[in-house]
């Protein structure tokens, strides 16, 4: 009997908790494939070029046109830096995730957290996915969204106006004596 009710499950399942590992490419093992219409994720931060280890506010947004969908989830990756929850998000294998269903209210919810940018400078991408679920416990009627990524970039506002390597404004054994002429750094 228990290997006809295998038979019968579905392969993979939903996880109200959130599951890590999919804001790149997507939720179609637990919630059908990406072409559903009627779903959206969007980002939205409160800058995208930030001093090295400055905290951004992040949101998040998922949203459906179908009434038929009352719950939501997400996955939010990053390149670099981290992550740090907020209500209704929980930190998992590096990721942001619901820590729980989140009920859309007017077919939507926003979740807001943290991004901690590294301390080495560059621009680092936020990879995330946004879901709209039924609630029945099968992939049937889910929709799923890619969002488009979000580029943040850190910078210490400093220049290395010569090319060699060493910032004027750095300070201590990196701080470039001389920043006009390429011949004079720390090292030469």
């Amino acid at each position: 009997m228990l290997a006809i009710l295998s038979l019968l499950a579905p392969a993979a399942f939903a996880n109200s908790h959130g599951i890590s590992g999919y804001s790149e490419t997507g939720c179609a093992n637990c919630h059908g494939p990406r072409g559903e219409s009627g779903t959206s994720a969007t980002f939205g931060a409160s800058a995208t070029t930030v001093l090295p280890e400055e905290d951004v506010t992040i949101t998040f947004t998922m949203s459906t046109t179908l009434e038929t969908r009352s719950w939501g989830g997400l996955g939010v990756s990053a390149t670099g830096g981290s992550f740090t929850s907020s209500t209704g998000t929980q930190v998992m294998d590096g990721e942001i995730v619901q820590s729980g269903s989140r009920l859309l209210v007017a077919g939507s919810h926003t979740v807001t957290f943290t991004w901690t940018a590294p301390a080495e400078e560059g621009t680092y991408t936020l990879h995330g996915v946004g879901l709209t679920a039924n609630g029945d416990a099968t992939d049937s009627g889910d929709g799923w969204h890619k969002a488009t990524d979000l580029d943040i970039v850190v910078d210490d506002g400093c220049n290395d106006y010569d090319g060699d390597g060493y910032e004027a404004c750095a300070s201590g054994a990196s701080a470039d004596c001389d920043d006009g002429d390429a011949a004079v750094s720390p090292v030469g």
